[in-house]
């Protein structure tokens, strides 16, 4: 089981008797012995998922996180309005300062 031997369960089995007494000792082991079976059969149950499950399908391709918050932001930008060009107030070309430098 554990690699325990006849000796070693013997050994657990006064302590347990010793700590526990004989009113809740059989208590003990009931529950002891549901928990393990749940234990088990919460394994078997992981273990027949693993190996039994249905492959991934093929129409529909996994996509890693980077590439579904590439698609999510390819998609947000191709619905954004597009840029118009609002008319300014400000002159379409800036003033020019000549300076003239004499000659004295």
């Amino acid at each position: 089981m554990f690699g325990l031997g006849i000796g070693e369960l013997i050994v657990i089995g006064i302590v347990a008797l010793l700590v526990l007494g004989p009113e809740k000792l059989p208590d003990a082991a009931r529950s002891l012995g549901k928990a393990l079976h749940q234990f088990r059969r919460a394994g078997q149950d992981l273990r027949d998922e693993v190996l039994y499950s249905p492959p991934p399908s093929v129409d529909k391709p996994v996509l890693t996180s980077l590439e579904t918050s590439a698609a999510q932001t390819s998609v947000t930008a191709q619905s954004a309005q597009p840029v118009v060009p609002v008319e300014s107030s400000l002159p379409m070309s800036l003033p020019t300062t000549t300076t003239t430098d004499k000659k004295e």
